[in-house]
């Protein structure tokens, strides 16, 4: 299996997950003919770092809009935070993770920017990148270890 995710457009923001067979070819038991995807106004940005879980489900990293002012109060458009969201092993959104299939990592940063996903030895999801926090002067290294029994 090999996952890949990318942006799915300006018009429809969202992640479009593919999984292909060992061959290259859309692997036609995932998602819809070996498509997943999912819609989300609130996307930031284009990275989309994806991964394999402990459970060898699809784990995909994105960046929205933040709901706070950058230090955990009010609500401010341009703040950002980590998000993931896991899909299952038939191309469905795992609505457990989080609320309603979206983890938000916030660390209170006024512009957090995920750049990197992996999976720890324990089957732990491991989220890396930036935060720009209210006060301090450039980004900083932020880094989020998820349990995997994390919901």
């Amino acid at each position: 299996m090999a996952p890949r995710a990318w942006p799915s457009g300006r018009s429809n923001p969202g992640v479009l997950v593919t999984r292909l067979t060992t061959d290259g070819r859309p692997d036609e038991s995932y998602g819809d003919e070996g498509e997943a995807g999912f819609s989300l106004p609130r996307q930031i940005g284009t990275d989309v770092p994806v991964t394999l879980d402990g459970e060898s489900r699809v784990v995909v990293g994105y960046n929205v809009r933040g709901e706070g002012d950058g230090d955990g109060r009010g609500s401010n458009r341009r703040s950002t935070d980590f998000a993931l969201t896991r899909f299952d092993a038939d191309g469905e959104v795992d609505d457990t993770l989080g609320e309603d299939g979206l983890l938000r990592i916030d660390f209170r940063g006024q512009k957090d920017r995920i750049a990197a996903l992996a999976t720890g030895l324990d089957g732990s999801l491991i989220a890396s990148g930036g935060a720009r926090v209210a006060g301090k002067r450039g980004l900083k290294g932020a880094v989020a270890v998820i349990p995997p029994d994390a919901e």
